[in-house]
């Protein structure tokens, strides 16, 4: 726990997902990348190595969360959901 009784600021975890936010989600490989790339957008791209399912931008974003969140944080827990009803945890 920190000094302030917070287990981790949640602007630690909001720069982690902003990442992500607003930007096209897709696997190496995909002619897409080249064509953001060509258009001046290829700051608007994530390059992900699987394809970008629910289940694995769960376990990327979870990745992501365990490495770079203080130490203070031994666990995390991730869910993505595509639906109101279906959603992928790692």
């Amino acid at each position: 726990m920190t000094d302030e009784g917070w287990v981790v600021d949640k602007g630690d975890i909001t720069t982690i997902i902003d990442e992500w936010d607003h930007r096209f989600l897709l696997e190496a490989g995909d002619p897409l990348i080249e064509a953001f790339e060509s258009s001046g957008d290829g700051d608007s791209v994530v390059v992900l190595d699987h394809p970008p399912t629910a289940e694995v931008m769960a376990w990327h974003l979870e990745q992501q969360l365990l490495d770079r969140l203080p130490e203070t944080v031994s666990d995390v827990a991730v869910s993505v959901a595509e639906t109101g009803e279906l959603c992928a945890r790692p």
